[in-house]
């Protein structure tokens, strides 16, 4: 099996957020079962992925479109600059995700 692999977003914040961060992630392609989220080297949650679709290892025509969502402490981020890893667990060789677009979201008036 292979390593787990983290995607790297990096971004800056005029302010310190407070409230309800969520970050949404719309894929179009899964052969694993979750990703993990740190937001600056601290754990922020788990999303569960759908149905694994065979799109990757080419075993389909094409992968299933759905969106995923992971609601943490937005005092997790900062001001300045901030880094968000999305990691995909270790697995085989054509262990992966095709995403369409990631969204994070600040909900300030949450608690």
């Amino acid at each position: 099996p292979g390593r787990a692999t983290p995607f790297t977003v990096n971004f800056d914040l005029a302010n310190p957020p407070r409230g309800r961060a969520t970050l949404r992630v719309a894929l179009c392609g899964t052969s694993a079962r979750s990703l993990d989220i740190s937001v600056n080297g601290q754990p922020a949650g788990t999303i569960a992925l759908g149905q694994i679709d065979g799109a990757i290892a080419r075993h389909g025509r094409q992968g299933l479109w759905y969106e995923r969502e992971l609601a943490f402490d937005a005092a997790l981020l900062k001001s300045g600059a901030n880094v968000l890893k999305i990691i995909l667990p270790a697995g085989p060789i054509n262990n992966g995700i095709l995403y369409d677009y990631l969204r994070l979201e600040l909900d300030e008036a949450a608690h």
